[in-house]
């Protein structure tokens, strides 16, 4: 679980980053060692989570709808938008990390509104141990603002879609598998195994999402 409402260590800093990033990302599932230097070094300049993460999105966002996105969304392509926006943040005095900041009530009325959202489509769902398992873990939930709770969301829908997957026959799942492979083309010889693994799982992770939303983690920009 990322979420806390107290305290907040690297650990967790870098966990809910991490989440968003391999969420936008294409292909390329694992964190380079670039990207964990990034975020640690967000962490050491204290800029505000919920800053980075909003920054990261937005602006990862931007970068997937251009004609030429950078290959991977490698978060040096965003460090000029998330250093303007945390210096910003830092300037303003919000943000300390060893004591997490309290979360605005009305940011935490959003999230509330949003997990329970996605409970009450669990609860009318047809009951599965996954799923129950994403419902003891939307519950758990602590308060946190919407950035932090979308991280929280991937991770939690991530845990869901792999138990899906797993769920599926072994023909079933290997023929989904080589789907996937397939359709990566010429870009799968480019990865290195663990990346090209790590891929063809997230992809197969976005077919279940598209045949069964019910934990889809990009709902909460629409509830």
């Amino acid at each position: 679980m990322l979420g806390s409402a107290t305290v907040e260590t690297l650990d967790r800093y870098a966990a809910a980053v991490g989440e968003l990033v391999l969420h936008l990302r294409d292909e390329g599932h694992i964190l380079s060692p670039i990207d964990q230097h990034m975020i640690e070094r967000w962490w050491d300049s204290g800029y505000p989570l919920e800053t980075v993460l909003r920054t990261v999105r937005e602006t990862g966002d931007k970068l997937k709808k251009r004609k030429k996105p950078p290959r991977g969304l490698p978060l040096k392509s965003m460090r000029r938008q998330v250093d303007k926006a945390g210096q910003r943040a830092v300037d303003a005095s919000v943000g300390a990390h060893t004591t997490a900041p309290e979360v605005e009530p009305v940011a935490a009325a959003e999230t509330l509104g949003v997990v329970a959202s996605f409970r009450a489509d669990i609860a009318a769902a047809d009951p599965t141990p996954a799923l129950h398992a994403a419902d003891a873990a939307l519950a758990a939930l602590g308060d946190v603002g919407p950035e932090e709770a979308f991280a929280d969301l991937i991770a939690i829908s991530r845990r869901y879609y792999d138990a899906c997957l797993e769920a599926l026959g072994d023909d079933e799942r290997a023929r989904m598998r080589a789907r996937v492979r397939e359709e990566l083309g010429e870009g799968a010889a480019a990865m290195d195994l663990d990346a090209l693994e790590e891929t063809v799982l997230e992809l197969c992770r976005r077919r279940l999402r598209t045949s069964d939303p019910i934990l889809h983690p990009d709902r909460v920009w629409s509830l």
